[in-house]
């Protein structure tokens, strides 16, 4: 309930943009397009000066990812593609577009057939099954929709799940951003829970877009615009220089001199010191806990002090308790065999940073920032830069690179990061989905998409 208070608390500090528009779509904070009622496109400057910048060409309606792929469709249902100059004719009829990365891409027709990109320009629809007049997809590939008779329905793989709902339009970012206005222009946010799906937003639209990162833009019936900075991170009392998140309950860190604490749930009163002096400290989502130390010595927590396990590593990561890899300072990875007489297994590799989620994922960074993800004999390339990576699973990868700059991973190697507005040193996520980090200050952040930026 306190994510839904806030949310509602938090959500009319709707920002007047001027302009006036008839569609609008946002890819993330820096990333939005929109149509005028005459077909005129416009791209947002994103400096902050509110200004639109007219593009060539008439469209109906318009979508743009998280990546900044750009589709639109006219009055005649021609699609179209921007190529950062003009736009490419792509073969086809649509009525409505929808992008969240440049390979999650789908459109509906005037009569209602749902169709969603190949990926192959020379024949690039493949037709889903289901009736729509709405269809929105995010960033990692989640898919709403809207019936002609104003039901919301979600994608499950082969066919069409119902959510309790009506609504005439629906915008997907995430899994977890997910808006909508009713015909009454009222504007509904997703909680996450079926059995009671929509918290009502304070304001009147008749066209919403969210993007991956949470940015919540929207305009009204009279073509008025107005966005919501949404997802951010809320800064938590403490200081810190590393941490490590398991699940919303597993929160450890360590600050600059060493010392160790763990979350205690309680944002008033958040940390509690443990024994030990660490450098580094892993938490995984079943309460395991390793750390080392500035000499590289490595400990295991045995519930109320450090046991101390044979090696010599720098950085260390576990997701579960038969899951535990590290690196030493010369860049060796090794993956725990669970004997402690004989822990380490050599792996291939040199890395800097190391993460390995609850279901085994293992990702990791090199010195020049190069991102790898195991693939179970060898690493994967991954196109990007960071110098910090964490994950909780598959699904739930974060990073930040030298410059502090957050990412997300979409889930698709071709596109694979999106921005998150904030800046960070280091970061951890969880298996479920929780993302703490720290700043180059020691401030303390935990990651809420629903709310608003704190002053």
């Amino acid at each position: 309930m306190e994510t839904l208070d806030k949310v509602t608390q938090s959500s009319s500090a709707w920002i007047p943009v001027p302009g006036t528009l008839s569609r609008i779509s946002v890819g993330s904070a820096e990333i939005v397009w929109g149509v005028n009622s005459g077909g005129n496109i416009y791209r947002y400057s994103g400096d902050g000066s509110g200004s639109w910048t007219n593009i060539p060409g008439g469209l109906s309606d318009i979508a743009v990812g998280a990546d900044g792929t750009v589709w639109g469709v006219n009055s005649k249902g021609n699609i179209y593609r921007w190529n950062g100059s003009d736009w490419t004719l792509i073969p086809g009829g649509l009525s409505g577009i929808s992008v969240g990365t440049a390979t999650h891409v789908w459109g509906v027709n005037s009569g209602g057939g749902v169709y969603k990109y190949t990926g192959n320009d020379s024949s690039p629809w493949v037709n889903v099954p289901g009736s729509l007049a709405v269809v929105s997809v995010g960033a990692d590939g989640t898919v709403w929709g809207v019936t002609p008779s104003q039901q919301v329905v979600r994608w499950n793989g082969s066919g069409w799940d119902s959510v309790s709902g009506s609504l005439t339009r629906v915008s997907v970012g995430w899994a977890t951003q997910v808006f909508g206005v009713d015909s009454g222009g009222v504007i509904h946010q997703y909680t996450g829970d079926d059995s009671d799906p929509w918290v009502t937003v304070p304001g009147s639209f008749s066209d919403v877009s969210v993007a991956a990162d949470g940015n919540v833009w929207g305009i009204n019936s009279a073509g008025a615009i107005f966005r919501r900075p949404g997802s951010d991170f809320i800064a938590i009392p403490g200081a810190l220089s590393q941490i490590s998140v398991g699940s919303q309950e597993q929160v450890w860190g360590t600050n600059q001199g060493g010392l160790v604490y763990k979350y205690t749930g309680d944002d008033s009163n958040p940390w509690v010191q443990q024994p030990g002096v660490l450098s580094c400290v892993s938490a995984a989502a079943d309460g395991t806990i390793w750390g080392v130390n500035k000499g590289s010595d490595i400990y295991r927590w045995n519930g109320s002090d450090w046991t101390n396990i044979p090696g010599g590593l720098s950085v260390i990561s576990t997701g579960w308790s038969t899951q535990v890899w590290g690196v030493n300072s010369g860049g060796g990875i090794y993956r725990y065999t669970g004997d402690d007489s004989a822990p380490w297994e050599k792996m291939p590799g040199a890395l800097s940073d190391i993460s390995v989620g609850a279901d085994g994922t293992v990702w990791g960074v090199n010195s020049n920032g190069n991102i790898y993800r195991w693939n179970g004999s060898d690493w994967t390339l991954v196109p990007g830069g960071l110098t910090k990576i964490a994950c909780g699973a598959a699904t739930e990868v974060w990073g930040v690179n030298s410059d502090g700059n957050i990412y997300r991973y979409t889930g698709n190697d071709s596109t694979p990061w999106i921005r998150i507005s904030g800046g960070l040193t280091d970061i951890g996520v969880g298996a479920d989905g929780t993302v703490w980090g720290v700043n180059k200050n020691g401030t303390i952040y935990r990651f809420n998409e629903s709310v608003e930026p704190q002053s």
